[in-house]
Formats: structure tokens, C-alpha cells, sequence
């Protein structure tokens, strides 16, 4: 047991260390690629998945016993639950039936859906990053939503490879060890309705599908989850895959990285010197990111309101509106998130202000987080919160095995790693680090194109972490050993 724990404290801790972090995705974010999946009057879960073009096709995996031949309506739902902060936004789900069946397979028990309608930015989708390598995980969790509430299970130790003959009852043959068998889960459990749920590693990876299993809250045991790599290599590869990348792993895709900046000074009053309407009220909130971000819309939660009552919306950067918008309370109204998505996405770097006038001086517009003294008209100072949120959109991220100055590459590989150099990057600045924190010495060198070449031929198969320095930034990378 305290084997087991202090290897739990040493993987915690590696979670949490930047520096060897690098690109691998989070728990939290993992739980934004969860959908939760209605099919006639069955729950099931399912995947959003990212795929090698980086393009946000809604590719969503599922357990094929959640479909039978005669049955086949389909919703999916996004952004249930626990998404959004709850106190500014009532609710943060879509729904569409717009999908269509692309893959299906008894045998395996999984099922590969397209989403043909644009997810919405409010739901914040994140496109789950995969492992197809072959391999048992050293640590695994899951995340289910049988029922409304997102639910979180994790098991400490690795699974076993494991022959699911219930698959028989699905319609289809058992196909020997095809799936990952959880023993005993130490955190959670799973239920009816939570099939097709999600799989991931220890780096966030999506490894596996929910089939089925015995666990219940008394005895969490002896669940069993399709195996990735066998879907990936039966029909889905032309899917996930369409760049042809040799790699076995994908990172995920997260368009929304902010849903709100990292600063917000409450009920700001440095609003532009718009001239407005005779009685218009001003109220503004100023917010502040580091670096660069696209601004996608803003989230406004309304108390009670005349329908007819018009509200402009400004953005306004420095002193210069860079974005404006009317919009009629009411129209606002007819959607429970609150979301007013721009025409036009807005470039924004450092501070920005989100500007709201309202032509009813009488009427509070906003529901305030904390305190009580807002005051609309000539003085907006409080120290309450408006409870106006904002969605930043980042970039995607270049693909891991580019080869473009600065980045390593390739990866995975057999032996060494790469960076075109120049004349940036320092020798003495390379580490590398095992997934546990422990410090190699890997040889270091120049090759005849003045590229930097990381030896790791010495050490075993596996996942490492390695960093360097080019001028004042300093780039890290997950890297593997095949």
C-alpha cells in the first residue's frame, strides 16, 4: 500500500510540474470531450476525438451496443453539467440529432459518429487526444455521465488485457484480450447507461471505450473497456488519421483554452467616451490575457428585463472600439447560456474592455456575483462583479513531429531527437527527465547541418520528458521512445 501511494504522490507532482508537463492534456480539459448520448430511450456516453488535420471535425466514439439494427435516433449532447461556472450561466448544453454512423462493430462493441452541425463555442469542445500504440496504461481514469452530473472514476494500478464474452449478447464474436480490464477502481464506479464512456491513460490520452462490466457503488470492480489501438487499426485510422502521421499519439484540441481572462477588475468604469442616449446606462468590466487571443463572444446573465429594451454590446481596446453589436434583451433571453457569439472573431492582446449600454436606466441589467451596491447611471464603482464572462479563443498548437526551426523532432523515435538549431539553441541547456522526475544524461551533440541531436538510444522504450532554451524561452517537450 505504500508503494502504491508514494508512486500516487510522485505522479501527482509530475502532473503539476510545467516543465515536464509539456503538451499532454489535463484532467479538466479531458472532461470537455465528454457527450453524453440519447439513443431512443438509452443513455450512453461517447468521445470527442481530435484527428490529425487539426481541423475540429466532431468525430465522436461510442460503444456499438448503443445502436441496434432497428434502432438508430441519435442525440448528442455537449457541455452537460459541470462546464461552465454555474453562477453566471444557467445551463451550457447543445443538443443535435444532425449525426451520421460511420464505423460500426460488434465484434470490437464501438461505434464512430460525425457530428454534422457546428458545435457551438459556449459548450467549449475539446477534441480528446489518443494513444493507438499498443500497451498496457500504467494508470487510467474515466469520465461518465449516466445521468445528469459528470461523474470521475480512477484506478491506481494497470490494467489487464482481457477477453469481454458479453459481447456475444451484443451480436457479435469475443475477440481475445480486445480489452483493457479495470479490476478494481479506487475512486468511482460505473452504471447503467454509462457505456461508451471514455478510457484515458496517465498523459490524458484517450485509450479505450466502455463496454460493460459488473462494478456498482458496494463493488467497484471488473469493468471492461475496448481497446483503441484494436478500433483504431480495424476502420477508424482513415478517420483520426487522415494526414497519415506515423505516430501513435495525438494530443488534444482545445479551440476555447480561456472561457474567462486570467484577470477581471469588477465593474470597471474607464468605459470609452461613446456618446450614448438620453438616459443610456454604462456599465463595463475590463479584462486582461497574457499573450494573444481571439475573442469569440461573451457570456451576459440577465435578471428581469423589458424584452424590447436594446443593448449594445462594445469592445474596445486602448481607445479605440474595435467591435460593437445591438442586440434586444429579449433575443438574449431566448437562450438559457446567455451567449452572444460576435460576427467576427476579434484579435486581442493584453487589456480589453467589454462595454454594455442599456437604454432603461431603471433596469439592472446584469445578476451580480457577490455584493450588492451596483449602481447604474452616473457611477458604476463596486466592488461587485457584473457577471459578464468572456470566450477566448487560442490557436492551435503545430503538429509534434514539424520540423520547423526550434521544434523537436521526430516523435516518436527509435533513437534520437532533433532541433534545426541555428544558432539558438544552447547545448548545455538541454534536460530530459523520465515520466517519475529522475534526470538523464542523454548525449548531446551537432550533426554536419548544424542541427541539434539528442541521443536517447540508451535508455528503454517509453515516454521522457525533454526541455531547452532558444534565447529566453524555454520550449518543452513530451516525447517518445520507440
Amino acid at each position: 500500500m505504500l508503494k502504491r501511494a508514494a508512486w500516487f504522490l510522485l505522479f501527482i507532482a509530475y502532473l503539476q510540474t510545467p516543465v515536464l508537463f509539456g503538451q499532454i492534456s489535463s484532467r479538466e480539459e479531458a472532461k470537455r470531450s465528454m457527450v453524453h448520448l440519447l439513443v431512443d430511450d438509452s443513455n450512453c456516453n461517447g468521445v470527442l476525438l481530435n484527428n490529425t488535420q487539426l481541423d475540429g471535425r466532431a468525430l465522436v466514439l461510442t460503444a456499438g451496443h448503443c445502436v441496434t439494427d432497428n434502432n438508430r435516433f441519435i442525440s448528442a449532447t455537449f457541455g452537460r453539467d459541470i462546464l461552465l461556472d454555474q453562477t453566471t450561466i444557467q445551463s451550457a448544453s447543445w443538443t443535435t440529432t444532425n449525426i451520421s454512423v460511420l464505423e460500426l462493430s460488434r465484434d470490437l462493441d464501438y461505434m464512430l459518429l460525425e457530428i454534422n452541425d457546428d458545435i457551438p463555442d459556449y459548450v467549449l469542445p475539446y477534441y480528446a487526444g489518443w494513444n493507438s500504440g499498443a500497451g498496457l496504461p500504467l494508470y487510467t481514469y474515466s469520465i461518465h455521465s449516466p445521468d445528469i452530473a459528470k461523474r470521475f472514476n480512477e484506478d491506481l494500478d494497470r490494467p489487464t488485457f482481457a477477453t469481454f464474452d458479453v459481447i456475444t449478447t451484443f451480436g457479435g464474436t469475443p475477440v481475445k484480450d480486445a480489452t483493457f480490464n479495470i479490476g478494481d477502481w479506487e475512486t468511482g464506479f460505473t452504471q447503467a447507461g454509462s457505456s461508451g464512456a471514455p478510457l484515458f491513460n496517465q498523459w490524458s490520452q484517450m485509450v479505450g471505450i466502455l463496454s460493460g462490466g459488473s462494478s456498482t457503488a458496494e463493488n467497484p470492480v471488473n469493468d471492461f473497456y475496448s481497446r483503441w489501438d484494436l478500433i483504431y487499426e480495424d476502420g477508424v485510422r482513415q478517420y483520426v488519421n487522415p494526414a497519415g502521421r506515423t505516430s501513435n499519439v495525438l494530443r488534444g484540441l482545445d479551440f476555447y483554452r480561456e472561457r474567462s481572462s486570467l484577470f477581471k477588475q469588477v465593474n470597471y468604469d474607464g468605459a470609452s467616451e461613446v456618446v450614448g442616449n438620453t438616459g443610456e446606462s454604462m456599465l463595463s468590466e475590463r479584462f486582461e490575457s497574457s499573450g494573444f487571443r481571439v475573442l469569440a463572444g461573451v457570456f451576459i446573465t440577465l435578471e428581469e428585463v423589458v424584452p424590447t429594451d436594446l443593448m449594445q454590446i462594445r469592445v474596445v481596446q486602448g481607445s479605440t472600439i474595435v467591435y460593437e453589436q445591438e442586440l434586444f434583451t429579449g433575443a438574449l433571453q431566448e437562450f438559457e447560456e446567455n451567449y452572444v457569439s460576435f460576427d467576427n472573431a476579434i484579435e486581442v492582446n493584453n487589456s480589453f474592455t467589454i462595454e454594455l449600454s442599456h437604454n432603461n436606466s431603471l433596469t439592472i441589467p446584469l445578476i451580480q456575483q457577490t455584493g450588492s451596491n451596483v449602481v447604474v447611471g452616473s457611477s458604476n464603482r463596486s466592488d461587485t462583479s457584473l457577471g459578464i464572462g468572456v470566450l477566448l479563443r487560442g490557436l492551435p498548437d503545430a503538429l509534434e513531429d514539424s520540423s520547423e526551426l526550434s521544434v523537436l523532432y521526430p516523435n516518436p523515435s527509435t533513437s534520437n531527437f532533433f532541433v534545426n538549431r541555428g544558432d539558438l539553441v544552447d547545448i548545455s541547456s538541454v534536460e530530459a527527465y523520465t515520466i517519475n522526475g529522475v534526470k538523464l544524461r542523454p548525449r548531446v551533440t551537432l550533426d554536419f547541418d548544424n542541427r541539434l541531436i539528442i541521443d536517447m538510444s540508451d535508455y528503454q522504450k517509453g515516454v521522457y520528458f525533454i526541455s531547452y532554451q532558444v534565447m529566453d524561452e524555454v520550449i518543452r517537450s513530451t516525447v517518445i521512445l520507440n
